[in-house]
């Protein structure tokens, strides 16, 4: 009757130490999992990172051509106008020389 017990606590001290490794190894498993999705976590927040800095290089370029639009916009409203004048007293000089051809004639 002993030896039946012995037998039957070796057994389950076996049976307890495979569940004991198996679970050591599940452990190792999910703590590897953990590092490599920490890893992965890190490097998409520089990805994150690298993406906002982009977009925010992006829009300073961005308003700094609407800046040089508008810029240009009113540099060639102010020469327009001008031209506009230029032509009025290029339009008068010349109204004033056929005025003075027709006394003359």
């Amino acid at each position: 009757a002993l030896k039946e017990e012995a037998m039957s606590l070796h057994q389950e001290v076996t049976s307890l130490e495979r569940k004991l490794e198996t679970s050591e190894e599940q452990r190792k498993d999910v703590l590897h999992e953990r590092d490599r999705l920490q890893a992965l976590k890190e490097k998409l927040v520089w990805e994150i990172k690298l993406l906002q800095e982009s977009v925010t290089a992006s829009e300073t370029r961005a308003n700094t051509a609407t800046d040089m639009n508008h810029s240009l916009e009113h540099e060639l409203q102010t020469t327009l106008s001008v031209l506009k004048m230029k032509t009025e007293e290029v339009e008068m000089q010349w109204e004033k020389i056929q005025a003075l051809e027709k006394e003359r004639s």
